[in-house]
């Protein structure tokens, strides 16, 4: 049985993931759909298996490839369900190439490229755990994002040995006039009425010592643990993507809900108010970045944030 973009059965993902690479590449040129899209094996056997792989394909103009380096840009995040943990990464090695010294003549508007890609995911992240779970996977391309797929890693019937993080006070702590705060303003979205996450960010920061760079947002998640005397916490994983970027920046802020979870997973709401640049190792080189937001199963973004150096301002 086939299943996914690319059409291939379960086995084939580990022996035989060139199979259908021509064809779906064909369809893909031969359809008006532009985009990424990604296919894993929706389950794997622990007992069998010890790796992940993930394959795509891509159909743009050549125009957005040229601008949009994939191979440089691509980000791979993988988000485990049971406990709200997002690692990110890299989808491909990072190789730095010399730039060439001959300006490029821009391609045709009207060239479409289409191709195919792998890569295997825990080779990717390596801290990603690998025991019994389900894993939502997706891939960012600048302002882009695929259709996450699941997996789901199954074990012989024993105890989970993964010792998921525990969050016991909301991080960073709440400044004085100054970000983070996690109650509602007048500019915080509303609350999303489904689950979920709503988000904005300052589209333009001058970028000097002085200077905020601030997030806002409100959610509606599960609760990562009961509490019966304290607010509920929700882990909200941030990521910024952009070509000034080496490796992506993520950081993951432990936000307090107004509400009291009997029972974990239960949805919990709340607000809240950042500043980036007063997170750990935020970016500060000038340029566009994209900001996204993951809480398990859950995504907001992009959000884009551009740095200004102050003297791009200046008066002539």
């Amino acid at each position: 049985m086939t299943s996914g973009v690319m059409g291939l059965t379960a086995d084939e993902f580990w022996s035989d993931p060139d199979r259908t690479r021509d064809e779906a590449a064909e369809l893909a040129s031969r359809s008006d759909w532009r985009g990424y899209a990604i296919d894993a094996p929706i389950v794997v056997d622990l007992a069998r298996r010890d790796t992940l792989p993930v394959v795509g394909v891509r159909s743009l103009s050549a125009v957005d490839c040229a601008l949009h380096d994939f191979q440089r840009n691509a980000v791979v995040v993988a988000a485990r369900l049971e406990s709200a943990e997002v690692f990110v990464g890299r989808a491909f090695e990072f190789k730095y190439a010399r730039p060439s010294q001959r300006p490029r003549r821009p391609p045709p508007v009207t060239v479409t490229i289409t191709d195919t890609f792998s890569f295997e995911l825990r080779a990717r992240l390596p801290g990603l755990p690998w025991g019994p779970g389900t894993l939502r996977v997706y891939l960012l391309v600048h302002d882009r994002v695929a259709e996450p797929i699941e997996a789901r890693l199954v074990a012989p019937a024993g105890p989970d040995l993964h010792a998921a993080p525990v969050y016991e006070a909301p991080w960073p702590p709440p400044g004085d006039g100054r970000p983070p705060t996690y109650e509602r303003t007048a500019a915080s979205p509303a609350v999303p009425a489904a689950p979920g996450i709503s988000m904005v960010a300052d589209r333009v920061v001058l970028n000097n010592d002085r200077a905020w760079c601030v997030v806002q947002g409100s959610f509606r998640l599960p609760a990562q643990a009961a509490s019966e005397s304290g607010p509920a916490l929700v882990p909200l994983t941030l990521v910024l993507t952009g070509a000034a970027l080496t490796d992506p920046w993520t950081c993951t802020v432990v936000l307090p809900s107004g509400d009291v979870a009997r029972a974990p997973g239960e949805l919990v709401t709340g607000c809240f108010t950042l500043d980036l640049f007063t997170l750990p190792g935020t970016p500060r080189e000038p340029g566009t970045y994209h900001l996204w937001a993951f809480a398990g199963a859950y995504i907001a973004g992009p959000e884009a944030v551009a740095l200004v150096p102050e003297e791009r301002l200046a008066p002539a």
